[in-house]
């Protein structure tokens, strides 16, 4: 219930927190984390339960994450894919890009998209992982799976290959005072970003 489930994931996150917690007392609570994550079906909780999983960290997170990969509901393997992400910051990244690749043969498109962002995420590539995006972003059928392979493959260094320029962080002024439309002039900070060195075609758009 409710209750159960607050609890389960206020322990997991104080576990997270610790760096005092046995490994045998880590286990069992990954072990109930996935024991509730199997039990519930509220799409919120799956998302709080994995966060939790993922931040506890632990070869066993990233074995229960790729059987949760295998089940019939499409939402529950998008989290698993998100949370595979996330586990990035304590497990192996090969060990991760291994499981996130077979995902990336999903039939969802959303599946896809997440197991995508996640090896962006890891900041990991090898060459195998590398041609299946780019792959990806030239056959896939659902476009946000193609932008989100060229978001990744921009994140993990291949951006030259793809005619992309990095843009640093950085201030700038927008707006016009001839313009009444864009005024006042002001000044807006922007993060790092990719820009296309060439105007989109039709064709490609």
């Amino acid at each position: 219930d409710d209750a159960a489930h607050t609890a389960v994931i206020l322990a997991g996150q104080c576990f997270a927190e610790s760096n005092r917690i046995s490994d045998a007392a880590r286990q069992e609570c990954s072990a109930r984390l996935q024991s509730a994550f199997d039990a519930t079906t509220d799409t919120l909780v799956f998302i709080q339960l994995a966060s939790v999983l993922a931040s506890i960290g632990g070869e066993d997170g990233v074995h229960y994450f790729e059987r949760v990969l295998s089940q019939s509901n499409a939402n529950v393997r998008v989290v698993a894919a998100q949370a595979l992400g996330a586990l990035g910051k304590r497990i192996a990244h090969a060990r991760i890009a291994t499981v996130l690749l077979t995902a990336l043969r999903d039939p969802e498109a959303p599946v896809r998209r997440a197991a995508i962002a996640s090896l962006g995420q890891l900041g990991y590539a090898n060459a195998e992982i590398a041609k299946t995006l780019h792959t990806l972003r030239e056959n896939d059928d659902d476009p946000t799976v193609c932008a989100v392979a060229v978001s990744a493959l921009a994140r993990l260094g291949h951006a030259a290959e793809l005619i992309l320029v990095k843009i640093p962080a950085g201030e700038f002024f927008m707006g016009s005072d001839e313009d009444s439309d864009k005024q006042p002039p002001h000044q807006v900070y922007l993060d790092e970003y990719y820009i296309g060195r060439y105007p989109v075609t039709n064709a490609e758009f």
